[in-house]
């Protein structure tokens, strides 16, 4: 399965994600013209907001203010995910780093251990394939809808500064072109970064996943052993490693705990960072972005479905059907990978109580190093 997967660094987890972090500007590490990408990708999301602002509180067309309504919240959700994942940068550098570590020395590990992780990196590619699709079938779907609604119906107002009086434009098919191409590649650029930056977080969570059931197998073979016992230690300095990450005694079992903890301490402040105390403090600001901006694009889409059928609009109502039908999959997915990660979690904590006898047998006739069985609080590190 190593040979079939080739993955031995974290980049080459990501996969084509790589890639797309580096087109979006967002790459954590040094990369040629990574400001530069990043700054056009905010200017082309910028226009959108203002462009869908000002269609919602200039058109009498109820049709109209809908479907401005969802390309203004899909401008402002990239542009806000865009953001947040720029200033979060050195955090998600961190987890790329910790994730570096583990396929460095997943060389070492035992079949069983090295199974899982390619477990998960298959499922998070898959999960990666379906955001993509979905993401890029909605694109799709109002692509085709816009260029019927304009070359068909006429509908020129739809049209990025169409209706800006500060800008006049000379309207032949040459500039009605270009503000329609420009519109096109806004919404693009949009559904691109947010695809990208919700798979870049799955493929987190999923990976957090592999390495907390790897820690669910240390507990379930521990039986007593305090530290292990490194004999050919100056000898042989790979073999001392494969004892080390195969080694289910009592000090591996907590510097692998500690460890996962302050992966997920990384993760979590990917996560919850905002741009208000208050919601940091409260609520997981990245994730509240994923939820609402959703929420408003289903329900606007499927208030234009039934606009759309009452009128007769049949190209219309094919759009906003792939667009509910496209937007779906993105819930359910973010819905089972948590879940997923919630599960992972509770198998440890039910791991730690079924062996916390031993443990405290264990640690208080030897080292008297109290380790909690179950923590709701992720800042109490166990200690070694």
């Amino acid at each position: 399965m190593k040979s079939e997967l080739k993955i031995n660094s974290f980049e080459n987890e990501l996969g084509l994600l790589v890639q797309c972090l580096k087109l979006n500007g967002l790459w954590p590490y040094k990369n040629k013209y990574n400001n530069l990408k990043f700054s056009l990708c905010i200017i082309v999301a910028i226009t959108g907001v203002f462009h869908g602002l000002y269609i919602i509180f200039n058109q009498k067309s109820s049709h109209n203010r809908i479907l401005s309504m969802f390309q203004a919240t899909l401008y402002f959700h990239t542009l806000m995910q865009r953001i947040v994942f720029k200033w979060n940068q050195s955090n998600f550098k961190t987890v790329f780093n910790y994730m570096d570590r583990d396929w460095k020395e997943s060389n070492h590990l035992k079949s069983n251990d090295l199974n899982i992780m390619f477990n998960y990196v298959k499922k998070s590619r898959h999960v990666v394939k379906i955001i993509f699709m979905t993401f890029f079938a909605a694109g799709f779907g109002w692509g085709v809808n816009l260029l019927i609604e304009v070359f068909v119906h006429k509908k020129r107002d739809l049209l990025i500064f169409e209706n800006w009086n500060a800008v006049t434009w000379d309207v032949t098919s040459s500039t009605k072109l270009l503000r329609l191409l420009f519109q096109l590649l806004a919404t693009f650029n949009g559904l691109f970064g947010a695809a990208t930056i919700d798979s870049c977080i799955v493929l987190l969570i999923l990976h957090c996943c592999g390495q907390l059931e790897i820690l669910c197998e240390k507990i379930k073979k521990f039986h007593g052993l305090i530290r292990h016992n490194l004999i050919n230690r100056n000898k042989d300095c790979s073999n001392t490693v494969r004892i080390i990450n195969n080694c289910s005694c009592l000090q591996c079992i907590v510097e692998k705990h500690n460890y996962l903890i302050h992966f997920i301490i990384n993760v979590k402040l990917i996560l919850s960072k905002s741009f208000v105390k208050v919601l940091d403090e409260s609520i997981h600001g990245l994730m509240l972005l994923q939820l609402i901006p959703g929420t408003i694009s289903f329900c606007t889409n499927g208030y234009g479905l039934m606009k759309s059928y009452t009128n007769g609009d049949i190209s219309s109502m094919i759009y906003h059907i792939i667009y509910i039908l496209a937007i779906m999959p993105i819930f359910l997915t973010l819905c089972s990978v948590s879940d997923d990660l919630l599960q992972k979690i509770h198998k440890k904590n039910n791991g730690m109580h079924l062996t916390s006898s031993v443990f405290v047998s264990v640690v208080h006739k030897w080292c008297g190093v109290f380790i909690c069985p179950s923590s709701n609080n992720d800042k109490e590190l166990s200690r070694s």
